[in-house]
Order: structure tokens, then sequence, then C-alpha cells
């Protein structure tokens, strides 16, 4: 198929070659709450290494103006869509963030509809990353080990399990990248699956400290 093509393009293996095989190991995907770090780290590296060649339009159009021209830092704040662990206050936090970090960065939202190229480009150059748990956060694969992510976490992220999903930490932390997780404080367990709300200056001071970190200095000075 068309998209299992353009994946493979991502890391480097061009249509129309063929590869001939002893063994073949395909990933599978992990149980819910588990990781597999070592896998995605050799992943990463094989993403890394070909995004500047594979999306140079899209870097033209998205990065280029952000962290060439206007000598800005890149914030992603992805937005999830549907039922299940949506943030409320999702437009309260962008303006937070826009407002205290205007004169250093720029905030880019992320919807999860995007081309291949979009998606792979903003996430490779990103400075930050915030999203919700789940999905969304796996496109860190394609982020730079100096990015810092930070994971929006409802009190109740499944049924089964009342304590934080870490699968998302554990890759990223064994990648090379900061990570900073919120949890949301009032909840019930009604609130399970659903809709959550984290405080915009949370989040603006978890930004601030992932900012100082990769820098080595405030991003205020």
């Amino acid at each position: 198929p068309t998209q299992n093509w353009n994946v493979l393009q991502r890391v480097g293996k061009p249509r129309g070659r063929t590869v001939f095989v002893n063994q073949l190991f395909v990933p599978t995907a992990t149980r819910c709450g588990t990781a597999q770090p070592k896998c995605i780290a050799v992943l990463q590296e094989l993403c890394r290494k070909n995004v500047p060649v594979i999306c140079k339009d899209e870097i033209k159009k998205l990065v280029h103006p952000i962290k060439v021209e206007q000598q800005k830092k890149l914030i992603v704040f992805q937005k999830r869509i549907g039922s299940a662990r949506v943030v409320t206050n999702h437009d309260e936090i962008k303006s937070a963030l826009q407002k205290e970090f205007e004169d250093c960065c720029t905030v880019v939202e992320f919807f999860g509809n995007e081309t291949i190229e979009h998606t792979v480009a903003l996430h490779h150059y990103a400075d930050i990353v915030i999203g919700p748990h789940g999905s969304g956060l796996v496109n860190t694969v394609w982020s730079q080990s100096t990015a810092g992510v930070l994971e929006l976490h409802p009190r109740y992220v499944n049924d089964w399990q009342r304590n934080p999903n870490d699968c998302h930490e554990r890759t990223i932390r064994n990648t090379g990248m900061q990570f900073r997780r919120l949890i949301e404080e009032d909840c019930d367990e009604l609130c399970l699956l659903t809709h959550f709300d984290i405080p915009a200056p949370k989040v603006v001071e978890a930004v601030r400290e992932l900012l100082t970190n990769a820098l080595g200095h405030s991003v205020l000075d």
C-alpha cells in the first residue's frame, strides 16, 4: 500500500528496491502501559537522519520561518480530537503559552490529521512537544534528543489502571529527551476516559523548566 511505502521512504528505503533477508523481525504493538525503548531507539536513529532530505519542502514552509527567520523556539501543542482524553482548556493553555513565551517561542498546534511530511517535520524540529496521553505522543519518535516533552495526563487513563501510564515516559527518556508529566488534579471515577483539564499556569511553568534545562539559562534572561 502507498502508506507503507511512504513510511519506508522516511527511513531511507526507496520504492522499487527489493531486499532479501534470511530472517525478518516484525515489531508488534506492546500492551498498553508497556514500552520497547530499545527498539524505538533503533527506529528513531533511522528516522532522524533522513528527515532533512525527505521533508525539505515542509521544512522550508513550516520550520524555516520560525527557527531561521524569526530565530524562535518551536513549541508543538497537540490537540486530541475525539471522545477520550480531550484537554478541555486547550485554548486557554495555548493562549497562556503564547503570552508567556511570545518573545522566544512560537506555538504551533498539531491535530493529528496532517500529512506524514507535515507531522515528521513539525516534530523533528520541535524544541518542546506538549500533548495529552495517547498515540499522538508516538510522533516524538521523529524528535531530536534535545527536545523536551510534556505529557498532560488524566487522573484515570484506563478502567484497569489507576496509576499514571508511563509507556511514553519510558520511551522518551530512554531516547535521550527530557520528560515532564502533569496529572489532572480534581477528578473522580465518573470522568474516566473523558475530558479533563490541567491548570494553564502549571503548563507554563513546566515548559519554562524544559526550555531552561535545554538552554542552560532561564528563557526570561
